[in-house]
């Protein structure tokens, strides 16, 4: 079977890419350039509550703990807000 021409790419927002204040033109030009040379791949953009979606279900699925859960996405309070994203995304890299 052929390789999957799929590209994910997890940032804050999902527009981040594109409308960033300040702008970051590496990031922008890098990205739509993949787009651009790319048509035939499937690119998707999550962002951070996408991210927690996909750990909060590995949970659900017993993939991973609720208690890794609370400690990736954190338990609701201030005390702890959860894992930083960049850990965040590289589990759901994982899943």
């Amino acid at each position: 079977t052929p390789f999957p021409k799929k590209l994910h790419i997890l940032f804050p927002h999902k527009e981040y890419y594109r409308a960033v204040d300040p702008p970051l033109p590496f990031v922008q030009h890098s990205i739509l350039r993949f787009i651009e040379r790319n048509p035939n791949w499937n690119v998707t953009v999550h962002d951070d509550p996408d991210v927690d979606a996909l750990i909060a279900r590995a949970a659900r699925d017993e993939i991973i703990s609720l208690e890794e859960r609370d400690i990736l996405v954190g338990n609701g309070s201030d005390s702890f807000p959860g894992a930083h994203p960049v850990e965040r995304g590289d589990l759901a890299r994982m899943l």
